[in-house]
């Protein structure tokens, strides 16, 4: 998400362009979780494992706000340096403040609290069998070693350098692009 936010928030030339877009995509997933389930819809495709009665929506949105809160913030004060020093502390930023917001998230929407039409972890699709019900509630680890996830994270941490750079090109070239 760092071009598309950074390339918007540049190219817009708004004080926190990127926090505002965010912001309207949660709005708007919200929006759509809570009002989906009131269209009433019955599976026509088999298999048909979990009987639905409505269209049954996607999945609590991420919380992209608040890392595009910490580029906003990070790039408004590193305004005037180096693009890539720029890059470098806003995509960091970036995926310590995603981090440090979407784990605990994640671990509260696996938990039973979160089985309630706010957070909507209680939507099923009709392919999937009720026996695969738990594994919505589990967090299955993706790295098997520390290391493996040290690695990852790192891997994250480069392609978010990357990213918000491309973003910051792609953001001055569209604020000179004339009607």
């Amino acid at each position: 998400m760092p071009p598309v936010l950074v390339g918007v928030a540049r190219a817009s030339g708004y004080r926190w362009a990127a926090t505002k877009v965010a912001a309207a995509y949660f709005v708007l997933w919200l929006l759509a979780l809570w009002l989906v389930p009131f269209v009433p819809a019955q599976a026509k495709l088999g298999p048909v494992y979990t009987p639905i009665s409505h269209l049954v929506p996607l999945s609590f949105p991420v919380l992209l706000f608040a890392g595009a809160a910490a580029l906003d913030f990070l790039l408004d004060k590193m305004s005037g340096k180096n693009k890539w020093l720029q890059a470098a502390v806003a995509g960091i930023g970036f995926v310590l403040v995603m981090f440090a917001v979407e784990w605990p998230m994640s671990s509260f929407l696996v938990s039973k609290m979160a089985e309630n039409p706010i957070f909507g972890t209680d939507y099923y699709p009709y392919m999937e069998r009720p026996s695969e019900y738990v594994d919505s509630h589990r967090f299955f680890a993706y790295e098997t070693t520390h290391s493996a996830f040290l690695l990852n994270m790192g891997m994250a941490f480069v392609a978010a350098i990357l990213t918000t750079r491309f973003g910051l090109s792609w953001g001055d070239w569209m604020r000179k692009v004339k009607r």
